[in-house]
């Protein structure tokens, strides 16, 4: 199997396990997932999520769609990138999250 369908493989199954998240509330500790960063092959330790609090007190806290999951460095690196794109709100841009710019900030679970 070439590494590209593996990583296709990888990428379906952590979608069927965000489901599962969504259900239960947590991570079970028996599952793994892949770092999201094109060609990492680390174990995924933390689920990316991203958080805002509108402005009628409402909180927004949901995957992060378009990284779902990061290994130590590239957690790090992405904490180490971050800025604020301005805005009467916080809206925080990252090296590997948050692509969609959305309103909000990126923030980790770590896989037990």
């Amino acid at each position: 199997m070439e590494k590209q369908e593996i990583k296709r493989l990888i990428e379906h199954y952590q979608s069927k396990c965000l489901e599962l998240y969504e259900k239960i509330g947590t991570i079970p500790k028996s599952i793994m997932f892949a770092c999201s960063v094109d060609e990492c092959i680390e174990d995924g330790k933390y689920l990316v999520m991203l958080r805002d609090i509108y402005p009628d007190g409402e909180i927004f806290y949901e995957p992060d769609e378009t990284c779902s999951y990061l290994c130590e460095r590239h957690m790090m690196e992405n904490q180490e990138s971050k800025q604020n794109s301005g805005g009467t709100r916080p809206c925080f841009s990252y090296k590997y999250t948050n692509k969609n710019l959305a309103q909000g900030w990126s923030e980790y679970i770590k896989n037990a």
